[in-house]
C-alpha cells in the first residue's frame, strides 16, 4: 500500500513538476509568427527582420534547431556548442543571452533542440531579429534553425513547481523506507 502510494506521489510530482514547467515555457500562448535563421560565413545565424508590438504581451522567443555531428567522438565526451544569443529592437543591441545547446550521449547524432531564449513581459512596439553567435567552433552542425514567437505566453507558477518537486521527493522518500 505504501509503495502504490509513493509511486502515485512520484507521478503527481512530475506532472506538477517538470511536466507543467515544460508545457508552460515551450507550448502556451500562440505562434504569432516563425522566422528561420540565416547562417553567415562566420558562423552566426541571423533571423530577419519579426515586429512586436504590446498587444501581444507576454512574448516568447523560442529557438528551434536540428543539429548533426560525426559519432566517432569518444563515448564520455558527448559535444556541447556555447552559443550568444541577441536580440536587436530598431538596430540597438540587446544583452547577450548564453545558451548551450548539446546532447547526453554521442549516439544522438542528430539531436533537435529547443531553447526558449526569453519572456518579454511587455515588448515595445518596433523591428526585432536575434543574431545566434558560437563562443567557438561548433562541433554540432546546425540546420533548420527557426524561432518562435509566441504571443500571450503563460509563466510558470513556481509554487506548482515547487509542489512538484516535493511531492517526487517525498514519493522517493517513502518508496525507500
Amino acid at each position: 500500500m505504501l509503495k502504490t502510494f509513493s509511486l502515485l506521489l512520484i507521478l503527481a510530482g512530475l506532472a506538477l513538476g517538470p511536466a507543467y514547467w515544460v508545457y508552460v515555457v515551450h507550448f502556451t500562448g500562440e505562434v504569432a509568427q516563425t522566422v528561420e535563421l540565416r547562417a553567415g560565413d562566420d558562423g552566426t545565424w541571423t533571423s530577419p527582420t519579426f515586429r512586436l508590438d504590446p498587444a501581444m504581451a507576454p512574448v516568447g522567443l523560442i529557438l528551434r534547431a536540428v543539429g548533426s555531428f560525426a559519432p566517432n567522438l569518444p563515448d564520455d565526451q558527448p559535444p556541447r556548442d556555447r552559443y550568444r544569443a541577441i536580440l536587436h529592437q530598431d538596430g540597438s543591441a540587446g544583452t547577450p543571452i548564453r545558451l548551450e545547446l548539446g546532447v547526453k550521449a554521442v549516439a544522438d547524432s542528430n539531436p533537435r533542440f529547443q531553447e526558449r531564449l526569453l519572456l518579454l513581459q511587455r515588448p515595445q512596439a518596433g523591428d526585432y531579429r536575434v543574431e545566434l553567435i558560437p563562443e567557438a567552433a561548433p562541433v554540432i552542425r546546425l540546420a533548420n534553425v527557426e524561432l518562435d514567437v509566441r504571443a500571450g505566453v503563460q509563466q510558470t507558477d513556481n509554487r506548482v513547481v515547487a509542489a512538484g518537486i516535493a511531492a517526487i521527493a517525498l514519493g522517493a522518500l517513502l518508496l525507500l523506507m
